[in-house]
């Protein structure tokens, strides 16, 4: 009798171990880069662009071009604002703060989802109001077709350098 509960016990074990091991072959690729991937997203307007390389390309182009359409250049005029005292008035007073002319890049990172949209949106720039910015920019991009790897839908990751001069 000893035996058999042991029997039955080592099989329960080993049936339950290989369900497990099952699972996690099923899981989900977090994410792939879009300079590895199969099938890169589509962005509206890409459709009938055929190859690779081609489709790459009017992803990136629309992606430039959604940029220059929905980035406010107004908020270079006044990244902030700051209370200084007019020596006239003898008084303070709310002054805009205009950043410094120069190149600017900013790296907007983010990835494109399952479901075509951008999610998991960060920034990087020199303030953060210009990070702000370029994460609301991200929020617009329009519903793409994802991307594709081994015929399966994957999050993409992308990555996109925004330099501009200010003059």
């Amino acid at each position: 009798m000893k035996h058999v509960v042991c029997i039955i016990l080592f099989i329960s074990i080993s049936i339950y171990g290989q369900k497990e091991n099952n699972n996690n072959s099923d899981k989900e690729v977090k994410s792939i880069p879009i300079s590895v991937i199969n099938e890169v997203p589509i962005f509206p307007g890409c459709e009938y662009v055929l190859g690779k390389k081609g489709k790459k390309a009017c992803l990136n182009r629309k992606m430039n071009e959604h940029v220059l359409e929905a980035f406010n250049m107004d908020i270079f005029n006044c990244i902030e604002k700051k209370q200084i005292l007019n020596k006239e008035t003898n008084e303070y007073e709310e002054r805009c703060i205009r950043i410094k002319s120069g190149r600017k890049i900013i790296y907007l990172m983010f990835q494109i989802g399952t479901g075509g949209m951008a999610e998991d949106i960060t920034a990087r720039a020199s303030h953060p109001v210009i990070e702000k910015e370029a994460i609301r920019i991200a929020k617009l991009l329009p519903k793409m077709e994802p991307g594709r790897q081994k015929g399966k839908v994957v999050r993409t990751g992308y990555t996109l350098p925004i330099t501009l001069n200010i003059e």
